[in-house]
């Protein structure tokens, strides 16, 4: 149950490390506190699964701060 269905999200980029220590881009999902589920006891308690985000995405760096998009 964990692991099936949904999407999954974890609430800062620093925890999503813990699927990809490689990682070096991330993107803010925003989605709705009511559809966040949550699966106990967990395995991976760092994550969380929602059906549909809410907003629009955007990319933002390692501490969950938005990156400003280059424009040329």
């Amino acid at each position: 149950a964990e692991c099936g269905g949904g999407m999954h999200f974890c609430p800062t980029p620093l925890h999503a490390l813990s699927f990809d220590s490689e990682a070096r881009r991330f993107i803010a999902c925003p989605i709705k506190f009511s559809d966040i589920a949550v699966t106990y006891p967990a395995q991976y308690p760092q994550k969380i699964k929602s059906p549909r985000i809410c907003q629009p995405c955007y990319e933002v760096d390692l501490y969950g701060d938005p990156i400003q998009a280059v424009t040329a």
